[in-house]
């Protein structure tokens, strides 16, 4: 086993046993606040899905990875291969449309004073479950073609068009569907990540407004306090999943200009997917208070309503 194989095996393993307790720990959480009576509103709903995407992504993404450099994913054949990286694909893209989501939703509730955005936060609030359903319909028929290519890994030296994960490989027919597929997955990315970006500077935007009212104000209201740390918390999840797309984006942008696929450049895009996924749950349990009352069996506090309000997180 070489040096490389170690390297990636330790990081990718590390990013797993960090990742998958951090968000199922998430989910735990808003799961107990869900059985004690407390009502979810959406943030609460779209946090949820996200910790449970990206829970899914790290287990088919980075823990395939790091147990086949062990000699423990040598199972896997072309059916298993394909289910694997279909999902795994699958809960990146969802990942990212959750991101794209709560940004958007954000951005209502912070403009919900005026009475056209109060209309258009409380249509997305009845239509979420429908909204995330829609979310799921063009990503199944963009990454479905991980079932038709994926395959148990064999010999790939001098093959083209083919991605290299270690314990599967994805190889496309010819050159056609290897950029037709890699250009319909980098239009859709740049969507969400123009949306994410126009959505998070708007709410810095509102958030520089609000504070300015506030400084002007002897007493600031509860709620409005809450909303500009709701705000801050999505502005955070949101810049760190721009920065990996982006650099993901960037290195399968490179990949699509020759025939053959690195390894070590589909190692580097793989390990800035699953990073995204890593770092949102220790985001959240930082500054989540109801989740870290939960994790650390505090008492609420007195002043703690059962009542979801738009703007927690």
């Amino acid at each position: 086993m070489d040096w490389y194989s170690l390297l990636k095996a330790a990081v990718f393993f590390s990013l797993a046993i960090i990742g998958i307790p951090a968000n199922v720990a998430i989910l735990v959480a808003l799961g107990s606040l869900w059985v004690s009576g407390v009502k979810f509103g959406p943030n609460e709903k779209i946090l949820s899905a996200l910790a449970l995407t990206n829970t899914i992504l790290i287990m088919t993404r980075g823990l395939p990875y790091s147990l086949f450099v062990v000699g423990a994913a040598t199972f896997f054949k072309d059916t298993a291969c394909s289910v694997i990286v279909y999902i795994s694909r699958l809960s990146r893209a969802m990942t990212f449309s959750l991101s794209s989501l709560l940004s958007g939703y954000q951005f209502l509730v912070m403009k919900s004073p005026h009475p056209t955005w109060t209309v258009c936060r409380l249509k997305v609030s009845k239509m979420l479950g429908l909204i995330m359903f829609t979310m799921i319909l063009p990503n199944l028929g963009i990454c479905f073609c991980s079932v038709l290519y994926s395959r148990h890994a064999s010999n790939t030296t001098g093959q083209e068009y083919t991605y290299y994960l270690g314990y599967c490989i994805v190889r496309f027919p010819d050159q056609a569907t290897f950029l037709g597929f890699g250009i319909a997955s980098v239009i859709r990315d740049l969507v969400f990540v123009i949306f994410m970006a126009t959505t998070s500077t708007a709410i810095l935007l509102l958030l520089y407004r609000h504070q300015r009212k506030i400084k002007q104000m002897s007493v600031s209201g509860f709620n409005t306090l809450r909303e500009i740390k709701a705000a801050k918390i999505v502005i955070a999840l949101v810049v760190s999943d721009i920065l990996f797309l982006g650099a993901e984006n960037t290195i399968f942008l490179y990949i699509l200009t020759g025939k053959t696929v690195s390894p070590y450049a589909v190692d580097v895009r793989f390990f800035f997917s699953t990073c995204y996924a890593t770092v949102f749950p220790i985001i959240i349990l930082k500054t989540n208070n109801n989740i870290k009352e939960i994790l650390t069996c505090k008492k609420k506090s007195e002043n703690s309503s059962p009542e979801s309000t738009e703007s927690r997180l």
